[in-house]
C-alpha cells in the first residue's frame, strides 16, 4: 500500500524553487525522508526504500545532508584513551575486534585499509557487512579489494539474530555488527554512524571510528599527517 500526498505551494515559491532546477516532488520526498530520519521515525533502510536508493547511496545521501558521522570532542578523547591501552589488551591470549561497514569502506577506498590491520590485527565482520562491502553500489575499488580480501579480515556468522531494537533503529550491517560484538564480548567495535555508536556505547561496547584509527596511526608513526588522510576520506564522501 502507498500513500499519495498533495502539497499546495504558492505559485511564486514554486517558480522560485523550479528556477533552481529542483524537481518539487523529489525535493519534498527527500525533505520528508531527512526529517523523519533525524527524528528517529525512519531508519537508514527505510530512507533507502522511500527514495529508491541502495544502501551505499542512502548512506551518501544522509551524509551529505546530516551529521551522519558527527563526532563530539569527548568521543575522540575516549577513543584515544581506549586505543592508548591497546598494548595491554593485545598482550592477552587474543583480542576480538568487530567492524561495521563504514570504517572499512572508506579506508579501503583510499587505499589505507592497512591502518586497520596494523592497529588491530585480526578483524571480524558479519555476513551483512560483507554483503554491503561487495554490493554493486559500493565503489569498484572496494568491491575488488573484497574479492581478494586478506586473511586478517574474517566473516563470522551470528549466533542469533540481531535484537529487535537494533533492527528497528539501524540498517542490517550496523545491527549485525553490534550484535556480533555483544555476542563475542568484543574488545573494540569499529563504527562511524552516530546512531549506531550511541546504541553500541549504551550497551557497554568500546567504539572506535575512522578518526580514532587516524589518531592512533599517527601516534604509532604510521602516518605523518592525519589531516592529509582526512582530506582523502572527505574526497571519498566521508563527512565529519
Amino acid at each position: 500500500m502507498s500513500v499519495r500526498i498533495i502539497l499546495d505551494i504558492p505559485d511564486e515559491i514554486a517558480a522560485q524553487l523550479a528556477a533552481r532546477g529542483q524537481e518539487l516532488s523529489r525535493s519534498a520526498l527527500e525533505a520528508l525522508a531527512l526529517e523523519s530520519y533525524r527524528l528517529g521515525a525512519l531508519t537508514q533502510v527505510h530512507v533507502g526504500r522511500l527514495l529508491g536508493l541502495s544502501r551505499i547511496e542512502t548512506e551518501d545521501f544522509l551524509a551529505q545532508h546530516l551529521d551522519l558521522y558527527d563526532y563530539e570532542p569527548n568521543e575522540l578523547r575516549r577513543e584515544s584513551d581506549a586505543l592508548s591501552r591497546l598494548s595491554e589488551v593485545a598482550s592477552a591470549w587474543f583480542m576480538t575486534v568487530v567492524s561495521n561497514t563504514s570504517p572499512l569502506r572508506y579506508l579501503i577506498a583510499i587505499g589505507r585499509a592497512d591502518l586497520i590491520q596494523h592497529i588491530f590485527g585480526h578483524v571480524l565482520i558479519s555476513r551483512g557487512v560483507r554483503e554491503e562491502l561487495t554490493h554493486s553500489s559500493c565503489p569498484e575499488m572496494v568491491q575488488k579489494w573484497m574479492a581478494h580480501a586478506p586473511a586478517w579480515l574474517e566473516t563470522r556468522d551470528l549466533a542469533q539474530s540481531p535484537e529487535s531494537e537494533f533492527v528497528r533503529l539501524l540498517d542490517q550491517g550496523e545491527a549485525e555488527a553490534i550484535q556480533l560484538a555483544i555476542d563475542l564480548k568484543a574488545d573494540y567495535l569499529l563504527i562511524d554512524e552516530r546512531r549506531g555508536r550511541q546504541i553500541a556505547t549504551a550497551r557497554g561496547l568500546t567504539v572506535i571510528g575512522a578518526l580514532g584509527i587516524l589518531i592512533e596511526s599517527h601516534r604509532q608513526g604510521r602516518i605523518q599527517n592525519p589531516s592529509d588522510i582526512l582530506a582523502e576520506l572527505r574526497a571519498a564522501r566521508f563527512r565529519v
